[in-house]
């Protein structure tokens, strides 16, 4: 298991699927959201909403400002990064050494209800 994942926010943790994930990663795992939002604008309500139901603390989400992730993620030393932004995922999977993982994708909504379901079923 990866030590440090993140997500993406708009159209990917925002997803309630996406939150199912991420609810079975925090208990085994450190959680980050990574943002290409900009801090301190008030649409961020629904973000730190979402993150105080899942138990992410605001030290472990990061803006980027409108910049690729990349960096960020780099820095943070981010092993797995989930993002609905296929040019995101390719920056990161050529400029680090963390995985990026593509979302949205029926085919991958579904691995990861079967993934919660196989969860479930081991507890």
């Amino acid at each position: 298991m990866a030590n440090k994942i993140s997500f993406d926010f708009d159209s990917t943790l925002s997803e309630s699927w996406v939150q199912e994930l991420a609810e079975i990663l925090i208990p085994v795992t450190e959680v980050w959201i990574v943002t290409a939002r900009s801090p301190g604008q008030s649409h961020n309500r629904d973000l730190y909403k979402i993150a105080t139901r899942l138990g992410i603390p605001k030290e472990r989400i990061v803006f980027t400002d409108g910049a690729y992730k990349w960096s960020s993620l780099n820095h943070l030393g981010i092993d797995v990064h989930f993002d609905d932004m296929e040019d995101e995922i390719l920056e990161i999977n050529n400029r680090t050494g963390c995985k990026g993982v593509l979302v949205g994708l029926k085919d991958t909504q579904e691995l990861w209800y079967l993934f919660s379901n196989e969860q479930q079923k081991e507890d």
